[in-house]
């Protein structure tokens, strides 16, 4: 959570009218998404680019 919180401020003070709410939210996705990315990419003996993997996770959270 403390990870989650510095990130958040980051992103607060970066505006872009970025709220604390949406920032943490924001901060806990990419988290998860990271945790998530490292999971896949070891438990497949990184086969897989780790930023390319991680880079596919967010994009389906947020498609373009």
């Amino acid at each position: 959570i403390a990870l989650e919180r510095e990130l958040a401020a980051v992103l607060v003070k970066r505006g872009h009218d970025t709220d604390e709410e949406l920032a943490r939210l924001m901060a806990a996705t990419l988290l998860a998404a990271f945790r998530t990315a490292t999971a896949l990419w070891l438990e497949g003996s990184g086969r897989q680019s780790l930023p390319v993997l991680l880079d596919r996770l967010l994009g389906r959270v947020h498609p373009r």
